[in-house]
C-alpha cells in the first residue's frame, strides 16, 4: 500500500483526537481499594554494599532470609536446595562488584528510597482486582539486574503466581549512559518511569492471555488478537496512560496509525488466516518503523489492528467479561462476532 504524509494540519488534528475519542473505562468510585505491597530490593541491597568490607554469607541472611521464598524464585526458578545454599554467594558477589553498585546508585538516584510507588501502582492493581477478584495479587519486588546481551526489548521483570518482580534499571530515562550501546533509539524511547505501570500489566496481560505457541502453526489472526487483547487490557487498566505512551509510538507513528486505519486492514487482511510466519513476521516485531512503508510508519501494525478489532468486539458485546475474554483462545470467532470496519 501506498502511504504518504501529505497534509501536516489535518495530521495534528488528528494527533490530538485521537487520545480522546473513545471515553476511557473507569471503574466505580466504590470498588475496593487495593494496598500494593512493595519491596525495595535495590534500597536493601545498597545498605549491604556500603558494608562492602565486613560483608559476609552470615550477615546477608539475617538481613535477606525474610525474603528467601522471593530470591528462590528470582535467583534459582524455585530450587530451593540450590537457593538456600547459593544465594548468599551471588548476593555478596553482587554486593562487592563496583558496576553494580554504580548502577544501583543511579537507580536510587531517579527513584530515592522514598519513591512513592504505591501511589505509581495502586491504581493498575485496583482496576486490575475489580475485573479479576479471583486473581491473586502479587507482591511487588523492585530490584537492579545490569543488562544482559542480546536481551532485546525484553528486561528483566516477571510475572508469577506470588510476586510481580520489576528491573528499575530499564526505567532510568531514554538518554542514560549505562544502557547497552547498541540499545536503538525506538527502544530507549520506552526506558522512562512512566513505562512502569505499562509493563506491570502488560505481564498480567500476557499471564492471563498467553502468546500463540509455534508448534501450533498458528495464523497471523491469532497474533493479531492477542496483541490486540493485550492492549485492549492495558487500556482498561490503565485509562490515564495517552494511547501514544501505551503504545510506544512517536507522534509521527501515533498520526501515521490514525490516517491510515483503513489502509493497514487492507494490508493485513490477506494474511489473516497464513500460518507462513515469515509471510507477515514484519507486522509483528519491533521496528523503528514497517519496512516497506515509510519512515515514519507505525510498526506492529498487527498489534494496531488486533486493538482496533477488540474494541469493536467489546463495543458489540458488553456481556463478556474481562475474565472470559481472557480466557477465548477462539480468536476467528470473535473476529466474526466483531465485524470490524475501518474507519
Amino acid at each position: 500500500m501506498k502511504m504518504k504524509f501529505s497534509v501536516l494540519l489535518i495530521s495534528f488534528i488528528l494527533l490530538f483526537a485521537c487520545e480522546s475519542e473513545k471515553p476511557k473505562e473507569e471503574i466505580p468510585s466504590d470498588a475496593p481499594e487495593i494496598e500494593v505491597k512493595i519491596t525495595r530490593m535495590d534500597v536493601l541491597l545498597r545498605d549491604l554494599m556500603r558494608q562492602k568490607q565486613d560483608l559476609n554469607e552470615e550477615k546477608i541472611r539475617q538481613s535477606l532470609n525474610i525474603h528467601l521464598p522471593f530470591l528462590q524464585e528470582w535467583l534459582f526458578a524455585s530450587d530451593t536446595t540450590l537457593a538456600d545454599s547459593l544465594y548468599p554467594q551471588l548476593i555478596q558477589y553482587f554486593c562487592q562488584d563496583s558496576r553494580s553498585a554504580q548502577l544501583t546508585d543511579s537507580v536510587l538516584n531517579k527513584f530515592p528510597k522514598e519513591y512513592n510507588f504505591q501511589e505509581v501502582l495502586k491504581d493498575p492493581f485496583r482496576r486490575f482486582h475489580y475485573h479479576f477478584p479471583k486473581e491473586p495479587i502479587p507482591a511487588v519486588y523492585l530490584y537492579v539486574t545490569g543488562y544482559q546481551p542480546e536481551s532485546g526489548l525484553r528486561d528483566q521483570s516477571y510475572l508469577s503466581e506470588r510476586y510481580l518482580g520489576l528491573s528499575l534499571d530499564y526505567f532510568l530515562g531514554e538518554n542514560f549512559a549505562f544502557y547497552p550501546g547498541d540499545l536503538p533509539k525506538f527502544i530507549r524511547r520506552r526506558c522512562k518511569p512512566e513505562y512502569i505501570p505499562v509493563a506491570a500489566m502488560r505481564h498480567f496481560a500476557e499471564y492471563l492471555h498467553p502468546e500463540p505457541d509455534l508448534s501450533q502453526s498458528p495464523i497471523l489472526l491469532d497474533y493479531v488478537l492477542t496483541y490486540g487483547i493485550w492492549q485492549a487490557f492495558l487500556e482498561t487498566m490503565l485509562p490515564e496512560v495517552p494511547d501514544s505512551v501505551r503504545l510506544s509510538y512517536t507522534s509521527a507513528q501515533w498520526t501515521f496509525a490514525e490516517a491510515y486505519e483503513a489502509d493497514i486492514y487492507k494490508e493485513l487482511v490477506p494474511l489473516l488466516f497464513s500460518s507462513d510466519f515469515m509471510k507477515f513476521e514484519k507486522y509483528l516485531s519491533d521496528k523503528p518503523y514497517t519496512p516497506n512503508l515509510s519512515g515514519d510508519s507505525a510498526d506492529r501494525l498487527a498489534m494496531l489492528l488486533g486493538w482496533r478489532i477488540i474494541r469493536t468486539y467489546r463495543e458489540k458485546h458488553p456481556e463478556v467479561s474481562w475474565p472470559e475474554l481472557m480466557k477465548n483462545f477462539n480468536h476467528r470467532k470473535i473476529f466474526e462476532e466483531a465485524r470490524y470496519k475501518p474507519s
